[in-house]
């Protein structure tokens, strides 16, 4: 067996074992609208629980026919009801199914703005079969059965010069899809010859596999779209959704991906300094000091301070009597500044006071801004970078610090070894102490030059360097416990910019009867370390903390999930700082008697809707 066998060979076997009847069909409803889904792979299911309050749902036992080596077996059916009301917001929303087995992962269903289009009835795996379809639409699909194969053809009309936005997704189908666009060109060998226009298969691997292509038409007339698998493998009765609408009238750069998720809880919840996409706003400092047990006593404001030291026949306040009156805004107060063409070079620099928060925007191939800030000696800075428009690998933001006679001190590019190959990558943040005092330039530009366009847009902020913690990933998102059993959560936690202190965890709205214990475990072995060039400036240290959930024998069960919430609280020289929230996650305690009393909760919630609504 080659090398490209055994890789072909091991693709096909991992998408194998990913693959599970665990999904819902179709998986896609126009917000305003209902959507009756088929459930597989969830026997007995009795609830669902949606990620937000705009879509609500109801499970549906039913009883079907089935035909099982020539004879008819009666099988019970479940489908899920969901209406989504006219304020859902567009995209990808996560729901749970509760069934006699626990709460399930995190699902997947798509709400649109677009009307939506059932599956095809036929095959249309061939050009010659091709279903045509209208936009803005979105359609739904499957691929790798015996109807469809593991390529669909659609084909639609467009007017001369008009664009258009494709996108799919499979959702919890378990493959990776790609887009093809084709024209007609027919051969006198094969009248339905294709000729490829477009190929998409995704836009950043790292943030989604989901493809998305924006094509202009020169010329009037019908044209396909192919949805497949990459390398051609996809699992039995893998669905997927295609996207097709009109790029006139978008306000955005036409590459935020409608397959993001949109869950309110997860917006809550995420913090990863490394993450282009994430927001950075004046109010950022005094997020990052509510991470840490170390926030100085001076977080007052410089106007409020004053107006409490100017009163009549009053004496100078003391620092210790300005910390206790009631302040808003923190000392380090971040201060805004807007590229100024041009900007080029160092004598046309703006100036900026740090910290500061720095727009602006590489609008065309080869722009570089400039600017300048002031230091003291030792003084320690991180650089944040945030692309609000577009991000990696479409804009590639790179900064650049450089001193008085133009010697680059540091830069965001990150190079490390791997497998002997060297690799350079850009990072979304970096921290760097200044040894001398003085006047320093700081340039923005795309790594490549050869890029720039009016949506390469930036957020940079300077600040100054503050030990707090970081990203938390919590690898387990859901825990079904049998009463005498136990299951394990782990948290990898990053400890930003120095950060030396303590972290205490604990859990809120635990069911009775579960307790949450510290757990250790033996580290692995890591193997031969990779070379990193400046590792300090860009890989946060970090620890892992383990907690076992145990059930008592006599816990009693939960019908419905328990939204169990994770706090950490810093500390730091024996001082607790302020706890915040890591993430919510239902939990279950799994008994025989669940489902029947679920059912009676759910039945009283809603006798007691109707008669509120009387």
């Amino acid at each position: 067996m080659t090398l490209r066998e055994y890789t072909i060979a091991i693709f096909i076997v991992c998408c194998a074992v990913t693959s599970t009847a665990q999904s819902i069909f179709p998986p896609c409803v126009q917000r305003g609208a209902a959507l009756t889904a088929e459930i597989t792979g969830y026997d007995g299911a009795y609830a669902v629980l949606f990620d937000c309050d705009s879509l609500t749902g109801e499970v549906i036992e039913s009883e079907i026919e089935v035909e099982e080596e020539g004879e008819p077996v009666a099988k019970k059916q479940y489908t899920l009801k969901v209406e989504a009301a006219g304020e859902t917001a567009p995209g990808a929303h996560t729901f749970r199914l509760v069934s006699p087995g626990g709460v399930s992962k995190p699902l997947w269903l798509q709400v649109s703005e677009e009307p939506t289009i059932p599956r095809c009835a036929t095959p249309n795996n061939m050009p010659r079969d091709a279903r045509p379809v209208d936009f803005p639409s979105v359609v739904q699909g499957k691929l790798g059965d015996a109807k469809s194969g593991t390529i669909d053809y659609y084909s639609f009309g467009v007017q001369e010069g008009q664009e258009l936005l494709f996108e799919a997704g499979s959702g919890t189908g378990g493959f990776d899809p790609c887009l093809t666009i084709y024209e007609q060109s027919g051969s006198w060998f094969d009248e339905d010859r294709l000729k490829r226009l477009a190929y998409g298969d995704e836009t950043n691997v790292l943030r989604s596999t989901a493809p998305q292509l924006t094509h202009r038409f020169v010329k009037a007339g019908r044209y396909f779209v192919a949805v497949g698998a990459f390398v051609g493998v996809a699992p039995a009765d893998a669905p997927y959704l295609l996207r097709i609408a009109p790029t006139e009238g978008r306000t955005d750069s036409g590459e935020e991906d409608w397959f993001t998720l949109t869950s309110p809880h997860a917006e809550t919840t995420a913090w990863d300094e490394q993450d282009f996409r994430r927001v950075l706003e004046t109010e950022r400092l005094q997020r990052i000091w509510s991470r840490t047990a170390d926030a100085p006593k001076k977080m007052v404001t410089r106007a409020v301070a004053a107006a409490a030291n100017t009163q009549d026949d009053a004496q100078p306040q003391t620092e210790e009597a300005a910390v206790e009156v009631e302040l808003s805004t923190p000392i380090d107060e971040v201060s805004l500044a807007s590229e100024v063409e041009p900007n080029q070079t160092v004598e046309e620099a703006l100036e900026v006071s740090i910290p500061a928060l720095i727009e602006g925007r590489i609008g065309c191939p080869g722009d570089i801004d400039v600017y300048r800030f002031k230091v003291e000696a030792e003084q320690a800075l991180a650089f944040e970078i945030e692309t609000p428009e577009t991000v990696p690998p479409n804009f590639n933001p790179q900064i650049r610090v450089v001193d008085a006679e133009g010697q680059l001190l540091m830069s965001n590019v990150f190079k490390h070894v791997e497998n002997t190959i060297m690799i350079n990558s850009l990072k979304a943040k970096t921290i760097y102490t200044f040894k001398s005092a003085g006047e320093y330039y700081l340039q923005v530009r795309d790594a490549t030059s050869r890029e720039g366009e009016e949506h390469f847009a930036y957020r940079i902020l300077v600040r100054p360097q503050i030990p707090h913690v970081g990203k938390i990933e919590v690898l387990e998102d859901h825990f079904n416990l049998n009463p005498g059993g136990v299951s394990k959560l782990t948290a990898n936690i990053n400890q930003e910019e120095g950060f030396a202190g303590d972290l205490a965890v604990t859990f809120e709205n635990l069911p009775p009867g579960v307790q949450a214990l510290p757990a250790a475990e033996v580290d692995p072995d890591t193997g031969v370390p990779f070379e990193m060039i400046d590792k300090d400036r860009f890989v946060p240290k970090g620890q892992k903390v383990n907690v076992t959930f145990l059930a008592s024998e006599d816990a009693p069960g939960t019908p419905l999930p328990r939204m169990v919430r994770m706090e950490v609280r810093p500390i730091a020289a024996n001082k607790p700082g302020p706890p915040f929230l890591v993430r919510e996650f239902p939990l279950m305690v799994l008994r025989p008697e669940n489902k029947e009393l679920a059912m009676q909760q759910l039945q009283t919630v809603a006798v007691s809707d109707e008669s509120s609504l009387e």
